[in-house]
C-alpha cells in the first residue's frame, strides 16, 4: 500500500457540560461548514451519543476524513472551532480524546488508485472508478 496516499480518519470524543445543549446545532453546523474551507478535509460527522451507558461520560463524537492531519490541526478555521468549544469541555480528566488511524487507498500492484477516488464510490464517478479497478484486477 501507498501510504503517502492514505486517508486519515480523526476521532474526536467531547465530554461536555449540560450548557453545550443550548449552542449544539449551531457548533454541529460550525463543524460541518468546515468541509470546503480547509484543503483536504473531505467530510466532518458530529453527533451526540446515543448509548450514554457506553460512553464512559462522552457526550459527542467528531470524525473528520483527511488527506493530511498536520493540515488540519494548525488551520485556523480549525483552530477557531476548537476555542469556541473549550468553554463547553466538563470539569475532570480528559474532556477530549483524540484518535487517529489511517485507512489505505485501493491499491493493485498494477493499478493504484489515488486516495481521493476512495470518497467516489458509490457516485457515478465511483462507477466509473470501480470498472477501472475492477478493469486493472482482472
Amino acid at each position: 500500500f501507498n501510504t503517502s496516499m492514505s486517508v486519515v480518519h480523526h476521532v474526536v470524543y467531547f465530554k461536555f457540560t449540560d450548557a453545550f445543549r443550548e449552542q449544539e446545532e449551531a457548533v454541529i453546523a460550525e463543524a460541518r461548514a468546515m468541509v470546503g474551507r480547509i484543503p483536504g478535509l473531505h467530510s466532518i460527522r458530529m453527533g451526540p451519543t446515543f448509548t450514554t451507558e457506553r460512553a464512559h461520560g462522552y457526550t459527542h463524537c467528531l470524525v473528520a476524513t483527511l488527506d493530511n492531519l498536520e493540515t488540519y490541526a494548525k488551520h485556523e478555521v480549525h483552530l477557531a472551532l476548537v476555542e469556541n468549544l473549550k468553554p463547553f469541555f466538563a470539569e475532570g480528566s480528559a474532556p477530549v480524546v483524540s484518535l487517529d488511524f489511517n485507512d489505505p487507498p485501493y491499491v493493485t500492484d498494477r493499478c493504484p488508485v489515488p486516495a481521493w477516488a476512495h470518497f467516489a464510490i458509490g457516485t457515478a464517478v465511483g462507477v466509473g472508478l470501480a470498472a477501472l479497478i475492477k478493469h486493472c484486477r482482472s
